[in-house]
């Protein structure tokens, strides 16, 4: 698929016109917009790879992501949500937090 921005989390911004392993384990929850991949894990860290453009990936930085990135200090999370140039997220204890 598309990967443009590095929203695969492969490595690169090069196209996959067909399923690519990407090597990473004990994903939890994934969500996805156009641009961007967030990954919860079993351990609770939240991962994001892709467009940054408007610092949506929350990692601290407006740079692409090509590969998947820990958001530093940051955990608790039970659901994501966003769209092309945000992302929400949603605690465990029910607090709302907003990047992008």
């Amino acid at each position: 698929g598309r990967n443009n921005h590095g929203q695969l989390g492969v490595g690169d911004a090069q196209d996959r016109l067909i399923p690519t392993a990407i090597s990473f384990r004990g994903i939890r929850q994934v969500f996805c917009t156009g641009f961007s991949t967030n990954i919860i894990d079993i351990n609770g860290n939240i991962l994001a790879a892709g467009r940054n453009s408007d610092g949506q990936l929350g990692v601290g930085d407006r740079e692409q992501k090509n590969s998947f990135t820990v958001i530093p200090n940051f955990s608790n999370i039970s659901h994501i949500a966003g769209g092309l140039y945000h992302t929400i997220y949603l605690s465990y204890s029910g607090d709302v937090f907003g990047a992008g």
